[in-house]
C-alpha cells in the first residue's frame, strides 16, 4: 500500500511538471550553482566602513572564515573596517578591524546603516 501511494504522488508530481525527468536531468538540476567568490560579488569592499550588527548584543569575531572558534567579541553599533573578503561555504566573510582586535564575520553581521 506504501509503495503504491509513493509511485502515485511521484506520477502525480511529474504530470504537474509537464516533463518527465531522467535520473541525470534531475541530478544536474539538483546541483548547487557556483557560488561567485567575494571579488565577484557586489557586497563591501576592502577599505569601506560598516557597521556590525546582530541579534544579541555581541558580535563574535571568528579567527577564521567559517570557523567556530571566537577570538573577541565587539558591541553591535561599533563602526568596523573591511581588511579582507572571501567566500566559504557560499558564505561571505569579512576580516574587519573593530576596536577589540582584527576577525572574521559573516555578511549578515555588517550593514551600512548607522545605529
Amino acid at each position: 500500500m506504501t509503495l503504491a501511494v509513493l509511485l502515485l504522488a511521484s506520477s502525480l508530481a511529474c504530470a504537474q511538471s509537464g516533463r518527465i525527468l531522467t535520473a541525470a536531468e534531475a541530478t544536474e538540476m539538483a546541483q548547487p550553482t557556483t557560488v561567485p567568490t567575494a571579488e565577484q560579488q557586489d557586497g563591501y569592499q576592502v577599505g569601506d566602513t560598516v557597521y556590525l550588527t546582530n541579534r544579541s548584543f555581541l558580535v563574535s569575531l571568528m579567527d577564521a572564515p567559517g570557523s567556530k572558534k571566537m577570538i573577541a567579541g565587539q558591541e553591535r553599533g561599533v563602526q568596523v573596517e573591511i581588511l579582507q573578503a572571501t567566500t566559504v561555504d557560499g558564505v561571505l566573510w569579512y576580516f574587519i578591524d573593530a576596536p577589540t582586535g582584527k576577525g572574521w564575520v559573516p555578511e549578515q553581521n555588517l550593514t551600512t546603516e548607522a545605529p
